[in-house]
């Protein structure tokens, strides 16, 4: 198994001290709760054909045909104060992500995708029911990693997400629901 180390932006919040930034409390790493996004991850090869939980380690996987993700314990409620990463790269144009089944506690249980210069996407926009909902990001973005983070109140059945390469413009994720930059982490005040 190889390795990989994935160099990340700061995010600019204008304090990394647990002060104020532009979007509430922040520490090192980005919004709040964002510092447990890993950023160094074992490469487990090819996602293909494969159906992987996202809580089964920080891996990097390769997507050239499809594969699935799914959260831990799919179809019944997955674990709480659940912080997981995983990252995916491709030879293609970019990665498709397909959200077969999503439901999670709307504004606390989240996704956040981090493309490759350390931007942020999802959060709160990213939660809730998104049945059906394609992001899709491009090769210049790529490797992306999500990120999914849980409270300890209220747990669902989580998510079912199909990641297929191939680039989609109509689904960029900017786009989408899940396309939010201006998000707080509501966990940070309920630890």
């Amino acid at each position: 198994m190889r390795l990989f180390s994935t160099l990340l932006i700061a995010y600019d919040s204008g304090a990394l001290d647990g002060s104020n930034g532009p979007y509430g409390p922040v520490g090192p790493g980005g919004p709040p709760g964002q510092d447990n996004l890993a950023t160094t991850f074992v490469d487990q090869g090819s996602i293909d054909g494969l159906i992987l939980g996202i809580c089964d380690g920080n891996f990097i996987y390769n997507v050239t045909t499809s594969g699935i993700i799914e959260s831990d314990n799919y179809p019944a409620s997955y674990n709480p104060q659940t912080s997981c990463t995983n990252q995916f790269y491709s030879t293609d144009d970019g990665i498709t992500f397909e959200f077969q089944s999503f439901f999670t506690e709307q504004n606390f249980d989240f996704i956040v995708f981090r493309d490759s210069v350390g931007n942020d996407f999802g959060g709160q926009s990213c939660s809730g029911f998104l049945d059906g909902t394609r992001i899709s990001v491009d090769r210049s973005r790529l490797p992306i990693s999500i990120y999914f983070k849980s409270d300890y109140i209220e747990q669902t059945s989580g998510f079912s997400i199909v990641v297929r390469a191939g680039y989609d413009s109509s689904n960029e994720i900017a786009n989408g629901p899940c396309g939010s930059q201006n998000f707080v982490d509501y966990n940070y005040y309920y630890k």
